[in-house]
């Protein structure tokens, strides 16, 4: 798998498994053997066109391997569905999760892919009758479906805001009790973690705010890292080739979380 803009050499991903695992993380492959920290998180993590993604750089800077676990459009689903990958992130030191937003997660209105949480599965009865005038046939996509049913009418979106709001805040407490007790939070965004979850930003995690972050970190680090705004948007749209900077950003951001978690780590620390 390779991905190129016109003039540049592509960026081979080496895509490979971990066990049984249905899922393909970017490569190369290395043996967990020893102390390692993983990253987990969406398009950004995995960083798609990137030929150094943050946690490549950050790997750099701490002297020990950083695994991306990252997948384009990842939510908690589509790790707590992959036993093979829960194994991984439980034996590692230390773990990175970006927050993903809240949309991309079965609940009882609508049921995302189970590998591709960004896709539609299935829309539910109870989704249906909350808006019988809605053909859910056009919609593939659940960014599509959710700013649709958003813009229909404030009462109706409150009921399916708050399923999302429950939902988020018990898959991703399931999943932070199977990673490392030292995971780090990464709110990456191109706004500040705020009291009232937006939508509509391609980057900041979708309809997730500060309430329910502080419900799932439970004494975890949360970093914030507030980026500007990318041309094009980011994860699977938009030009990607200027992101550079900003993984430089996270990674250097993390150092000061990640340099105390591994008292046997060695060589020298270097700037990404």
């Amino acid at each position: 798998m390779a991905y190129a803009f016109p003039g540049e050499a592509p960026v081979d991903y080496a895509p490979w498994k971990y066990g049984d695992s249905r899922l393909q993380f970017r490569g190369p492959f290395r043996p967990l053997v020893g102390r390692y920290s993983v990253a987990l998180g969406g398009s950004e993590t995995f960083g798609r066109a990137q030929k150094d993604p943050w946690p490549v750089l950050l790997e750099g800077c701490l002297g020990r391997m950083v695994v991306n676990l990252g997948l384009p459009n990842a939510g908690p689903d589509v790790y707590l569905r992959d036993t093979a990958v829960q194994d991984v992130a439980s034996q590692a030191n230390s773990a990175f999760l970006q927050l993903p937003g809240a949309v991309n997660l079965s609940n009882r209105f609508y049921c995302v892919h189970p590998r591709r949480n960004d896709r539609v599965l299935r829309i539910t009865p109870d989704l249906h009758g909350l808006y019988p005038e809605i053909d859910f046939i056009e919609f593939n996509f659940t960014n599509h479906l959710v700013s649709r049913l958003r813009s229909a009418e404030a009462d109706r979106f409150a009921l399916l805001h708050e399923e999302l709001r429950r939902m988020w805040i018990a898959r991703m407490s399931e999943l932070l009790a199977r990673l490392p007790r030292r995971t780090v939070l990464i709110w990456l965004a191109e706004a500040p973690l705020a009291e009232t979850g937006i939508f509509g930003s391609s980057l900041t995690p979708a309809l997730v705010d500060r309430a329910m972050v502080a419900a799932v970190a439970e004494g975890r680090p949360v970093l914030e890292i507030v980026v500007d705004p990318l041309p094009g948007g980011t994860g699977d749209q938009g030009p990607l080739a200027d992101q550079g900077g900003m993984h430089r950003q996270i990674a250097e951001a993390l150092v000061p979380f990640a340099e105390g978690d591994d008292q046997s780590k060695t060589g020298a620390r270097r700037r990404p």
